[in-house]
C-alpha cells in the first residue's frame, strides 16, 4: 500500500508537469536539470567482510534511465588516520564495485573515504565502526497451525482425512545488553536458507517503547503493527539497560525444513542509521501533497551514504513446540 501512495503520488507531479508544459507558448527544454549530476556514494559495509562500494552519478527524478556507473574514479580508503588501500574496479552479478581487496571492517575502526572523480571535488566520508551487540537468554516458541478436511478418492470411492501445514508462529524473546557509555542503533532481521534460497522474513515487534522512531512507517494491523524487513530502533529509551526484546515472525512451513534459521541483531553506525530511516520514510510517504523527506547522507560534495553493520547471528532453534489443529470446511 505505502509503495501505491507513492506512485500515485508521482503521477499527479507528472501530469502537472504536463500541462504546465503543454500550456506554454513555447517548448520547456528541461535538460539543464540534470546538466551537472552528483557524485552517488553507496557504501555499506560489514564487520569482517571485504569494503566494497558503488559509484554513480546522479540523475533528474523522472529519468527512468539506468544510472550511469562511474569507472575512472581514484577510491583511496584511510582506517584510523592510515591508508588501508585503493579501490579497485571489480565487476560483481553486472555492477561495478570499488573493492579494497585487502582490508574487512573491524569493530572500533575510524574509517575515512576519498574519491577523486575527473573533473569533480574531492568526494570524502566518515564513519566509525560499531560494536557487535550482546545479547543472551534467546527463547523461542513455535506454534504450528495444521488444518484438516475431509476429501474424496474416486478411485478407491472412500473418503480420507488430509492433514497440511497452513501457518507457522515463531515468537523470540532475548536479553539485549545495552552499553551505556556510547549512544547505539541497532538492527533486527530473520533469514531462513538452505542450499540454493535465502529467505528473509518479515519481522513483528509490538514493544511501543521500541518502535516509537518507525511509527512513521510502521502501518498499524490490529492490535499490532505491520512486519517489516529490517526493524530499526536506537537505545534512546534503553540506555545502558538489560532490555528483553520480544519479535515474531511467521512463515508458511516450519524452519526445521530449511538448513538454518538466523536471528540477525546487528550494531549499525549512526548515519547510516539515519539513513536508512529517512529512506523508509520517503518510500511510504503518503500524503500526496505532504513535505518531502530529506535522506539523511554522509557523504561531502557528493550524496550518499558510508556506513557499516555489525551483526550477532543467532540460530533460531525451538524450545518448545506447539500444533494447534483447524479444521477447514470447503463447501
Amino acid at each position: 500500500m505505502k509503495y501505491t501512495y507513492k506512485y500515485i503520488r508521482l503521477a499527479i507531479v507528472t501530469i502537472v508537469a504536463a500541462i504546465s508544459i503543454s500550456s506554454c507558448s513555447e517548448p520547456l527544454n528541461i535538460d539543464y536539470i540534470d546538466r551537472d549530476p552528483m557524485v552517488v556514494v553507496k557504501a555499506i559495509n560489514e564487520v569482517d567482510s571485504t569494503f566494497a562500494l558503488r559509484l554513480t552519478y546522479s540523475r533528474w527524478f523522472l529519468d527512468n534511465h539506468p544510472f550511469k556507473e562511474i569507472d575512472d574514479a581514484d577510491v583511496t580508503l584511510f582506517v584510523n588516520g592510515n591508508k588501508a588501500g585503493n579501490g579497485i574496479l571489480t565487476t560483481i552479478n553486472t555492477k561495478k564495485y570499488y573493492v579494497i581487496n585487502n582490508y574487512a571492517p573491524k569493530e572500533n575502526d575510524n574509517l575515512e573515504l576519498s574519491i577523486q572523480v575527473p573533473e569533480y571535488d574531492e568526494v570524502t566520508a566518515k564513519c566509525k565502526v560499531p560494536k557487535r551487540p550482546i545479547v543472551s537468554n534467546m527463547h523461542v516458541e513455535e506454534v504450528i497451525h495444521m488444518y484438516s478436511y475431509e476429501n474424496y478418492d474416486y478411485i478407491t470411492d472412500s473418503s480420507y482425512t488430509v492433514k497440511d501445514t497452513s501457518s507457522c508462529e515463531y515468537i523470540i524473546s532475548f536479553t539485549l545488553h545495552d552499553n551505556p557509555a556510547e549512544q547505539n542503533f541497532y538492527m533486527i532481521s530473520a533469514m531462513s536458507k538452505d542450499s540454493t534460497w535465502r529467505t528473509p522474513h518479515y519481522v513483528y515487534v509490538e514493544d511501543y517503547v521500541l518502535s516509537e522512531e518507525m511509527s512513521s512507517i510502521l502501518e498499524i494491523i490490529g492490535d499490532g503493527v505491520d512486519g517489516v524487513r529490517e526493524f530499526l530502533f536506537s537505545d534512546s529509551k534503553i540506555n545502558g539497560k538489560d532490555y528483553t526484546v520480544k519479535i515474531s515472525f511467521d512463515n508458511y512451513k516450519p524452519i526445521s525444513k530449511y538448513d538454518e534459521t538466523f536471528l540477525i541483531i546487528s550494531s549499525i553506525s549512526p548515519d547510516l542509521y539515519y539513513h536508512m530511516i529517512t529512506k523508509e520514510q520517503e518510500e511510504g510517504l503518503g500524503d500526496l501533497f505532504g513535505e518531502p523527506v530529506q535522506i539523511h547522507c554522509n557523504v561531502e560534495n557528493g550524496i550518499g551514504i558510508l556506513g557499516v553493520t555489525s551483526p550477532t547471528y543467532e540460530r533460531i532453534i525451538p524450545d518448545v513446540t506447539t500444533v494447534k489443529d483447524e479444521t477447514v470446511e470447503y463447501w
